[in-house]
């Protein structure tokens, strides 16, 4: 077969790594290859935000001194800065119409939202004018880029497209032209280790990003299926998924539990009362991931459905407790700021801030019921028992693990009406999937993912096994903090990212 692979950045880990390593299988499992990569066609990436031309020049030394090491039998194809770029005009006036934005079938709205959301950890954009004039750069940057991938494609006629990754603006245009023009894509991505300084795991999405959620949900179960472990022994490697959450003990995740105290609840817990605990997501994480997501919520968002929960159901039978995702503690954006203000709102109300200790686990057993708009909280709910309804999308969306109102009259009948608790075989499986480091996923056989550990001069830095100078992993370093850290200042920054204060 003929493959197209491109990396957006070879400074970026372990993405570049692990294009690297797909590079190594494919010629040796005899596919002929092309290798193409970023040589300038974009002068911003998520790893250079503001377009600092030291960090871009940085980034083709890496290239160079790694490309070199490759098979010969390996074409490579650098795609350069185009000075003749196109200027493209496009009109919003806000985050919905960026959505919509499209080029040549690419979404290129999601794109940059998704990226500059990741950047600013604030979906709720403000349109100001040094955001829209960075806005407009990145919509003539994935316009130029998506010129120049269907050129490749033209060049190349691959039949399948590699990449790591499809969420951010440099990537998202090979999936969306895969799509469009039926060629097959494999989406690459890494599996979080469970102890430091364990190299990362490869897995594979095939024609769609890993937040796909039927492709997802698609990948738990043959997961699970091709396991050949028993199913005694599947179901005790899901169970511990939870066991280790609720004991701050590694599973692969960020743990955001290890600072509560597992027993603890708010002061004013009346156990007379019928007590919904409502989880909210940290809003940041899965907006402009695209329809994907998008399609599966109730509420345009998450303080609209909060609100509407509270100002419908006031019988003084119920008592509504907020959990404040712990990920928010040091964000001080609206959408943050807004949901803490409510309990000065709704009598039937308490709000548990996001840095408090009070346990969410204790919270989970002690409730009537809980609500969730995505968090891993909401199947960790369904694992222990306890009947969870499911408002947005969700990694676990499709398990049919939880309650999920297709309108608001079911919801608030689900709120009221006594409801059972759900099957744990669907939350044992996700927490399988988690854990799962044998079937699911892949070491790298001929790429080191793992990192290099210095200290020089009193400072600790790392550096990537796979990249070197003249066999040097510390020259290499050097040579990168020399253009990241010194000479950058030496270079303007051709497009600042504009500068949005919403941590402490």
């Amino acid at each position: 077969m003929n493959y197209l692979l491109y990396s957006s950045s070879s400074i970026a880990y372990p993405h570049f790594g692990v294009q690297l390593e797909e590079v190594e299988n494919l010629i040796r499992e005899g596919h002929r290859v092309t290798f193409a990569y970023c040589d300038g066609i974009n002068n911003t990436c998520f790893k250079n935000m503001d377009s600092n031309m030291a960090l871009c020049k940085a980034c083709k030394l890496g290239y160079k001194y790694s490309l070199n090491k490759l098979p010969k039998e390996v074409e490579l194809l650098p795609l350069k800065s185009n000075h003749n770029i196109k200027k493209h005009n496009f009109n919003y006036n806000n985050i919905e119409e960026i959505k919509k934005l499209s080029y040549r079938e690419v979404s290129i709205g999601y794109g940059i939202l998704s990226t500059f959301i990741s950047f600013t950890r604030n979906p709720d954009l403000k349109l100001d004018d040094a955001t829209i004039k960075y806005i407009d750069h990145l919509i003539n940057q994935i316009c130029n880029l998506t010129d120049a991938i269907y050129s490749l494609i033209d060049k190349v006629n691959p039949d399948a497209i590699c990449v790591f990754n499809c969420r951010f603006f440099e990537t998202k245009p090979l999936l969306d032209i895969a799509k469009s023009k039926k060629i097959d894509l494999i989406c690459n991505e890494v599996v979080a280790h469970f102890k430091p300084n364990e190299p990362y795991r490869i897995e594979k999405y095939y024609n769609s990003m890993p937040h796909d959620i039927p492709n997802l949900k698609k990948k738990i179960i043959n997961t699970w299926n091709i396991s050949k472990l028993s199913k005694t022994e599947k179901v005790l490697i899901g169970e511990s998924f939870y066991i280790n959450k609720r004991n701050s003990e590694a599973t692969g995740l960020i743990n955001f539990t290890m600072n509560q105290k597992l027993g603890k609840l708010p002061l004013n817990w009346n156990i007379k009362k019928k007590n919904i605990v409502i989880f909210n997501s940290s809003e940041d994480e899965y907006a402009a991931i695209g329809n994907e997501f998008d399609r599966y919520a109730l509420f345009n968002s998450q303080i609209e459905g909060i609100k509407f929960i509270l100002s419908t159901i006031k019988s003084n039978e119920y008592q509504f407790y907020l959990r404040i995702h712990p990920n928010l503690s040091n964000i001080i954006a609206d959408f943050h700021l807004d949901l803490l203000s409510l309990d000065d709102i709704y009598d039937n109300l308490t709000i548990i801030k996001a840095h408090e200790d009070i346990s969410s686990n204790s919270l989970i057993d002690a409730s009537w019921k809980v609500i969730v708009f995505g968090s891993t909280i909401g199947i960790e709910s369904v694992y222990w028992g306890k009947p969870t309804i499911l408002l947005a999308g969700a990694l676990y969306h499709d398990l049919e693990a939880l309650y999920k109102p297709k309108s608001e009259d079911e919801l608030i009948n689900l709120i009221k009406d006594e409801l059972l608790p759900l099957d744990t075989l669907p939350a044992i499986k996700y927490g399988y999937f988690q854990m799962d480091r044998e079937f699911g996923n892949f070491a790298s056989k001929y790429v080191n993912l793992g990192l290099k550990h210095y200290s020089f001069l009193g400072f600790k830095f790392s550096q990537p096994n796979y990249m070197s100078f003249f066999e040097s992993k510390l020259l290499m370093k050097l040579i990168y903090l020399f253009y990241s850290k010194l000479l950058i200042i030496f270079y303007k920054n051709k497009f600042p990212f504009p500068k949005t204060r919403i941590t402490k």
